[in-house]
Parts: C-alpha cells; sequence; structure tokens
C-alpha cells in the first residue's frame, strides 16, 4: 500500500486520540502531567509522520488499538463532552 495512504490512516489515528485533549480542562492537564506529555509526544509525532516508514499492517494493528481505545474511553467522552465523541469515526 502506498506510504500517503498509510500516513493519513496513521495521521488519522493520532488525530482522533489528540481530541480527546478537548475534553479536558487545563486544570485537568495541569494536574495530570503524564497526560499532558503523552498528548505533547502525539502532537510531536503527528507533526513527524513524513519521517516514520510504517507497513499496513502495523497501521491495522494501530487502528484496531485506537478503535478499542476509544471504544472504552467512549462514556467518559460522552459525560465530559457529548460533541466530542459523536465525530468519531470508527474504522
Amino acid at each position: 500500500m502506498h506510504d500517503n495512504v498509510l500516513h493519513v490512516r496513521l495521521q488519522s489515528c493520532l488525530q482522533a486520540i489528540l481530541d480527546l485533549e478537548q475534553s479536558f480542562t487545563d486544570t485537568d492537564l495541569k494536574s495530570c502531567a503524564e497526560l499532558r506529555e503523552l498528548f505533547v509526544t502525539l502532537k510531536e509525532s503527528l507533526g513527524r509522520l513524513d519521517e516514520i516508514h510504517c507497513e499496513a499492517e502495523d497501521v491495522e494493528r494501530i487502528e484496531q488499538a485506537v478503535a478499542v481505545f476509544l471504544r472504552e474511553v467512549k462514556p467518559t467522552a460522552q459525560i465530559l463532552d457529548k460533541k466530542l465523541y459523536s465525530g468519531w469515526i470508527l474504522q
């Protein structure tokens, strides 16, 4: 599969997780340094996707993992921001 398509799929996965950041207040993020650092790392990774070589199997595993993760956080995300979860598209 073409790298551009894989990068778009990977970008979609990372963005879906980054969208969760909107559901946290500044106070939440300040009180949980580890969570804040994870969002920063994901944002940095999103900016470097063109440097990453990925195989279709890797992207498929990441997509599956993100889908499971989003299903697990769905109830929490709905409580925090009902509009947020409605925009996620799980593959």
